[in-house]
């Protein structure tokens, strides 16, 4: 995979080839944190009738997702929350979360989905689909995240016909957090 630094104006960088993956990883391709080949639904709903919660399958797909990530680029590694707190607001640190909608819905396949989010120069960022960069409106990455559910067709027009206003994801799981690990300097300062 090719990595694609621009620069500090690189947030405002409209690419509608990257998804928030991609953008977040500074990567030139849309990034899944999963082989594409997986049938994550079918995991989701064979686990979920096994009787796993909906935190057990949290957990399950953010142990092999984290795994992924840090594949996709070696020069990262995994921080804990309170790590982070410790870290100067210019390191930059990427979050990744997922969400399970409709988990409790009698529904064959539940609707799920990943995010990640990144702060650059301390103030958060995120890129949903096809559209550009944008300043996330909560700065406190713990909080729950929401964004709302974009129906867009191949040329990126809007499919009105599927738009709800109460069309939002949630992504409610745990997060984990990476940095880079040149930056892991400002943690062993402290230890």
């Amino acid at each position: 995979m090719g990595f694609n630094k621009v620069g500090s104006d690189y947030w405002k960088t409209a690419r509608p080839s990257c998804n928030c993956g991609s953008y977040a990883l500074n990567l030139d391709d849309w990034f899944l944190p999963y082989d594409s080949s997986d049938d994550r639904d079918d995991f989701i709903a064979d686990q979920r009738d096994k009787g796993y919660s909906c935190q057990e399958i949290y957990d399950m797909l953010l142990d092999y997702d984290g795994a992924n990530i840090v594949e996709a680029d070696p020069s990262l590694v995994s921080i804990t929350a309170a790590e982070y707190e410790q870290l100067p607001l210019n390191v930059e640190v990427i979050a990744y979360r997922v969400g399970i909608n409709n988990f409790d819905d009698d529904w064959e396949y539940p609707d799920d989905d990943f995010h990640f989010r990144v702060r650059r120069g301390g103030i958060w960022y995120e890129k949903t689909g096809i559209y550009d960069p944008q300043k996330c409106d909560e700065q406190d990455v713990f909080a729950p995240w929401v964004v709302k559910d974009e129906w867009i067709d191949m040329n990126g027009n809007h499919i009105d016909e599927y738009e709800d206003e109460d069309d939002y994801f949630f992504y409610d799981s745990d997060m984990l957090l990476f940095i880079h690990k040149f930056d892991l300097r400002y943690l062993e300062n402290d230890t």
